[in-house]
């Protein structure tokens, strides 16, 4: 009833014994027992209430179980065991099994044998559940036809709508039942089932008395003081309520509700806390606390005289029996919550009762109803929620009074409230002839909420029991609440507090759900859905969202206008969520960015579906093909960075030892360590993933998997920072046209500038002069003017000159005078005709700088001068002069914009880190598709200045902003793709996201490894708070807001 509260349940009543009546009727047994069976069986279906209350002295509750149970072959309790009716309904239970037994002999009676170990009890079951079965299918029959929304059988019973058997739920019920008697032959009873709280079985008694109560005992929050007044206690009562200091009234005025310890103490009283049942005496004073309608209440309670009982809820006074109590007791929804607390006189103890430590945890429950709470208007339907968490945000009174004058925490939530309050209590305090001059017959606080003109008291009742604090004033639903905060969030940001937050929510909604809803519903969170539009969030009949075309993302939808905002803004964001976030919270409207999504788990998936798209995925693909027109991979510069895959969870660090890499979830190439750049001729982000490492075999796995196959035949030459023969074996496999593999010049220059800090000194600054030269080009001069191209193989072994040369690097014995003149003469921009003068010049450079040479690199850990020996090496020096030979053997047309070694890598390695600088944590699957987006940016701007040139020019973000404007689906396109994701139970299907997936499984396995840590080690350290992180404790319930946890991307 609480999940489908527009339902309502039929029932059929004492099915079992009704129908077995009837159908040894039909039978007719020749037994001489036969009569007297039957007329027990009589009283059961017919007089069962008068035979538990009169024959049995039982409640109702507890004689139904008794019956059930003997009939079907169970021992009745020891106090009965006796009881003449009880005797008589165990042999007409034997003779009804006998019975079943012999009838269902060849059916059912073998397989039981076999199957039960008490097949004659089980018998009886099988044999009245035939004709139930008919009774039932016959019922459905009648059903069917009236088109109710849900349908669901409970045993002997079944849920409809309401709308189904309005206006008269008798008359539908006699209907049914003579169809079925008319069916099959049968006569049952339907009737509604009825369930009431303890509360609502007490305003059914009629013995009641209006009873005094102090005005301030009647305030919400005071009612285990009203009820301790009406115990006899009102000195102590009235004094509490009137406190105006310590920290129960500072619980009590943040919370509206007292503990059961607080008032204990305060008071001096010994209160002793029980559970239903409990053997209640003559002239005992009980706290008796109840759960009804979500909002814990107290009332007194105390026994009389004549085994009766006298409770008191605020201002009425009800008396009534024992018996009756115990029935009350019994038959209550919210019997599970109700707990008895004693007064100064500690009760009996039962066998196998809980210890009174145990007990006294119970005295920390919270109260604080009035009878208000309980009393609305007389058409409005009972509320069937009993019982609500309450939530508790583990400060109390003390806590709370020393938290007043911290700057870090804010009570904003409060506000809020109080704000809300005032705006209810406004409206009822109007008179009654202004709100029906208003017209107000619809609820000014709920979208769609009205009734009939001229009830204006049905209006004034629906705000005085829905609108209220426990409902936190937002009868519609936490969809409304998320409004209402939204509203708040502006007003609080653009500095200019305003009220109304309920009538000003509930008009944005009726703006924005068309259709509009049902004039009688009032929770309508289940029929609208939060849509993601160009106009911003806004929420949808869900009718409207199955039949326009929209995309879902697990719950979250979107419209085609939002996916091309979503495409342009992390193309711009440089894939980063939050950025993202601030840009969508600025470009919407202000009164309904708060409904936006913040945290990275909720917009990786939709942000997947978009760039996972087929037209996105095109667009990446005819971007390729652009610069594959342009002869783009000719040239390509390899390069790898691990900064950004640090903070990816569940590996080790790339550098860590071996023994910590086998503990991590992610090993070998399972891990993402290194993120490879791949760039082409001028300039353009050819490839950009993620590897596992930078060996010869993953660049050329990477290649294989990331480049189309016509590109890779373009390639004819390629830079890189460490080239060797098995490298240039293994890429050539999948390359058939690279013919020169060269190492990076510049590289070197950057490892000497590790030594000074990476600050460029004189040092760097001539080493950069030196290898400008290994990188210039002379219209005057052919590749093969510096011989063969090297292939890492065999290369000629350095002649006695250029022996005695690096000799000097090493011992830096060239003359000062010659070396300063090398320098000097230098000329840059003509290339090396000799590896001799390749090797003087860094002699000559270790000579003049001979101080900061005999510096360490941190790095490689080792010293300047011994960095230029290696570079001099014959090998090194070889894959040196590979770039002289490569530059030579292109056109002079194509050199303009041809960067130099790795150059444009480092670059762009550079930029990557910057993005990833603020990620602390991130898993694989996030890392790529954070890395394609970057790479589809990078080549949108590229191809668009370089092929599509404007006027005027224009930054990189400019020209990005520009063409990631681009529509990229057409209304037909997009109805398309809407269409692909079918219809899963009458909503829109969601969408497949693989990424999603992955990254679900890949959260799952790092979750599950369990990391020691020292006992000692504090799992959390104290949070330093700033202006924009206060703390926020107030009594606001966020619509379902969760402990806060920082999740990883």
């Amino acid at each position: 009833a609480v999940a489908l509260a527009d339902t309502i349940d039929l029932d059929i009543e004492n099915c079992c014994f009704t129908l077995l009546l009837q159908v040894l009727e039909k039978v007719e047994p020749q037994h001489e027992s036969w009569p007297s069976v039957k007329e027990a069986l009589r009283l059961c279906a017919t007089q069962r209430k008068h035979v538990i209350e009169n024959k049995l002295k039982l409640t109702l509750p507890e004689g139904k179980f008794v019956l059930q149970k003997v009939l079907n072959g169970g021992l009745p309790p020891d106090t009965l065991a006796s009881n003449a009716f009880i005797q008589e309904l165990q042999r007409a239970s034997l003779f009804c099994r006998w019975v079943a037994a012999t009838l269902l002999k060849d059916t059912a009676w073998p397989s039981l044998v076999q199957l039960k170990e008490k097949p004659d009890v089980s018998v009886l079951t099988y044999f009245w559940n035939i004709v139930e079965d008919l009774v039932v299918e016959s019922w459905i029959q009648q059903l069917m036809p009236l088109g109710s929304r849900h349908m669901s059988l409970h045993f002997d019973g079944i849920r409809v709508d309401h709308d189904v058997v309005k206006p008269d739920v008798q008359a539908f019920c006699r209907s049914c039942t003579s169809a079925i008697q008319e069916d099959t032959g049968f006569t049952v009873h339907i009737r509604p089932k009825e369930r009431h709280s303890f509360h609502a079985l007490l305003k059914q008694i009629t013995n009641d008395k209006p009873v005094e109560c102090p005005e301030v005992l009647r305030e919400t929050g005071n009612c285990i003081l009203a009820a301790l007044h009406h115990l006899g206690f009102q000195d102590q009562a009235s004094s509490m309520a009137s406190m105006t200091d310590g920290p129960e009234h500072v619980f009590f005025r943040r919370r509206q509700q007292r503990r059961y310890t607080h008032v204990a103490e305060k008071l001096k009283l010994q209160i002793f806390p029980r559970v239903p049942p409990a053997d209640l005496t003559s002239g005992q004073k009980v706290l008796l606390h109840l759960a009804t309608d979500g909002n814990p209440h107290c009332v007194a309670m105390e026994t009389l005289p004549g085994q009766e009982v006298c409770v008191t809820d605020v201002t009425v006074s009800y008396t009534f029996s024992l018996q009756h109590l115990s029935s009350m007791l019994s038959d209550a929804t919210d019997r599970k919550y109700i707990i008895l607390f004693y007064v100064n006189q500690k009760p009996d103890k039962f066998d196998n009762d809980a210890e009174d430590e145990e007990y006294r945890l119970l005295l920390e429950t919270l109260a604080g109803g009035n009878e208000n709470d309980y009393s609305g208007g007389a058409d409005e339907e009972e509320g069937d929620v009993f019982v609500r968490d309450l939530i508790d945000d583990g400060f109390d009174g003390e806590q709370q009074q020393e938290d007043g004058d911290d700057e870090s925490i804010t009570h904003v939530g409060d506000e809020l409230l109080a704000l809300m309050k005032k705006e209810v209590t406004t409206f009822l305090r109007g008179p009654a002839e202004h709100i029906a001059k208003q017209g107000c017959q619809a609820c000014p606080f709920c979208p769609f909420r009205q009734w009939p003109k001229g009830r204006v008291s049905r209006l004034v009742d629906h705000v005085r029991k829905y609108h209220s604090e426990r409902k936190q004033f937002v009868a519609s639903g936490t969809k409304q609440l998320k409004l209402v905060i939204s509203l708040h969030d502006f007003d609080q940001t653009a500095g200019h507090p305003r009220a109304n937050y309920l009538s000003r929510s509930a008009a944005m909604l009726r703006r924005t759900v068309n259709p509009p809803l049902q004039s009688n519903i009032t929770d309508i969170d289940r029929y609208i859905r939060l849509v993601f539009t160009e106009r911003g969030p806004e929420f949808w009949n869900a009718s409207a969202v199955k039949q326009l075309t929209l995309r879902r993302v697990r719950n979250l939808y979107y419209s085609r206008g939002f996916a091309q905002i979503v495409f342009q803004e992390m193309l711009l964001c440089n894939a980063k969520v939050y950025a993202m976030h601030g840009r969508l919270v600025a470009r919407f409207p202000a009164d309904s960015a708060s409904l936006l999504p913040r945290h990275p788990n909720h917009w990786w998936p939709l942000i997947e579906d978009v760039f996972k798209a087929h037209k996105v995925c095109d667009l990446a693909k005819q971007l390729l093909d652009e610069t594959m027109r342009h002869q783009e991979f000719q040239v390509i510069s390899l390069d790898a960075t691990l900064r950004c895959c640090l903070p990816v969870l569940g590996q080790a660090h790339p550098r860590a030892r071996k023994e910590d890499k086998e503990q991590a979830v992610f090993t070998g190439d399972n891990a993402l360590t290194r993120v490879l750049a791949c760039r082409g001729r001028t300039n353009a982000v050819l490839a950009l993933q993620a590897v596992s490492s930078d060996d010869s075999a993953a660049i050329a796995r990477c290649l294989a998997d990331a480049l189309p196959s016509q590109a890779l035949g373009q390639i004819q030459f390629m830079s890189v920072d460490n080239p060797s023969f098995k490298c240039l074996q293994e890429v050539k496999v999948i390359c058939p046209n690279l013919q020169v593999m060269a190492l990076d010049p510049v590289h070197l220059a950057m490892t000497v500038e590790y030594a000074s800090s990476r600050r460029r000194t004189g040092l760097s600054k001539a080493l950069r002069q030196i290898l400008r030269k290994l990188t210039a080009h002379s219209s005057n001069l052919k590749p093969t003017t510096w011989g063969a191209i090297y292939t890492g193989q065999t290369c000629a072994s350095l002649t006695r000159e250029e022996e005695r040369l690096r000799v000097q690097i090493e011992d830096r014995s060239v003359r000062p005078r010659e070396a300063q003149s090398v320098l000097d003469n230098l000329e840059p921009d003509v290339p090396f005709f000799l590896r001799a003068d390749w090797i003087r010049a860094l002699a000559a450079l270790t000579s003049v700088y001979r101080t900061e040479v005999d510096r360490v690199a941190p790095g490689p850990s080792r010293k300047v001068f011994q960095l230029l020996h290696s570079a001099a090496a014959a090998g090194r020096s070889e894959w040196y002069f590979n770039n002289l030979r490569m530059r030579h053997l292109l056109e002079p047309s194509r050199l303009s914009l041809l960067p130099i070694g790795t150059t444009s890598n480092e670059a762009l390695h550079h930029e990557i880190n910057n993005w990833f600088r603020e990620t602390q944590k991130i898993h694989k699957a996030t890392l790529c598709l954070k890395l394609s987006i970057m790479h589809l940016a990078k080549l949108l701007s590229h191809n668009t200045a370089l092929y599509r040139p404007a006027t005027r020019q224009m930054s990189e973000c400019e020209i990005l902003s520009r063409c990631s404007c681009r529509v990229l689906w057409t209304l037909p396109e997009w109805k398309a793709w809407c269409q692909e994701l079918g219809v899963e139970a009458g909503l829109v299907g969601k969408a497949d996201l693989s990424l999603q997936t992955a990254r679900a499984e890949q959260k799952c396995l790092v979750q599950q490894r369990t990391l020691k840590r020292p006992a000692a080690l504090s799992s959390r350290g104290s949070q330093r708070r700033t202006p924009h992180t206060l703390e926020r404790q107030d009594s606001l319930r966020r619509a379902g807001k969760r402990t806060k946890q920082h999740a990883p991307a």
